[in-house]
């Protein structure tokens, strides 16, 4: 990983990406895993894109290097694996992509990063993809977003 000793640039572009993505949701995953109350989560979350600029660079210049038929693999084989839970102990929805989490999160710098290097058919792709109760991607997150 990245964070080791030296310069973040000596990895290939590849892992540099990929990297980026992972700390990225395991940075989320950290916040989930505190329980935090909600304005103090959203201070903390709300961080997070610097943190990651600081460590792995910034995202768009991260993405230059990558090949851009890359970009999708790439973004779609970085998930989390924690699920996150209501106060109430139910189950709300597993940890997804990175481009999922930042719609989620309403980074939407990050969001619109990501969507210039992706391809038309790659957007269509994304939005039909299902969550945990098998809604699609787009009326899930519009419904979380309300």
């Amino acid at each position: 990983m990245a964070s080791a000793a030296g310069s973040s640039t000596d990895i290939e572009p590849d892992d540099r990406l990929r990297d980026w993505f992972t700390a990225y949701i395991s940075k989320l995953e950290e916040f989930d895993k505190l329980n935090l109350g909600f304005s103090q989560s959203r201070a903390c979350r709300a961080k997070i894109p610097d943190e990651r600029r600081r460590e792995y660079g910034d995202l768009r210049s991260v993405l230059r290097e990558v090949e851009v038929d890359k970009v999708w693999m790439i973004l779609m084989s970085v998930t989390g694996s924690q699920y996150y839970w209501y106060d109430w102990g139910r189950t709300r929805r597993k940890r997804r992509d990175a481009l999922y989490e930042s719609i989620y999160e309403r980074q939407f710098d990050i969001v619109e990063t990501i969507i210039e290097y992706l391809t038309p058919d790659q957007i269509l792709q994304f939005l039909l993809l299902e969550d945990d109760e098998g809604e699609k991607n787009l009326f899930s997150l519009l419904l979380h977003l309300t």
